[in-house]
């Protein structure tokens, strides 16, 4: 449990964050949300830059788009989001 954080969500929005995985993963930190609701949601995530790995059904460990800074992001509805930081 050292390394697992659960983050502020509301109903149906799951969110946590594996941390401090140095020496266990080549990723430092992973944030994973996954939103079970049909609407768009917002949640708040720590501060820091962040790679999406997962995004609207798109999986790349390489990192879509534009990073991600911490503070308030938003997930589509039914979707998973997973984030990194190295």
């Amino acid at each position: 449990m050292r390394h697992l954080q659960f983050l502020t969500a509301s109903d149906c929005l799951i969110a946590f964050q594996l941390k401090d995985l140095e020496g266990i993963d080549t990723w430092k930190d992973i944030i994973v949300v996954l939103n079970g609701n049909r609407d768009t949601k917002t949640v708040d995530i720590p501060e820091g830059e962040y790679r999406v790995a997962c995004c609207n059904g798109v999986i790349s460990e390489a990192g879509i788009g534009m990073p991600v800074s911490g503070g308030k992001t938003t997930i589509d509805g039914q979707s998973a989001l997973i984030l990194y930081r190295q």
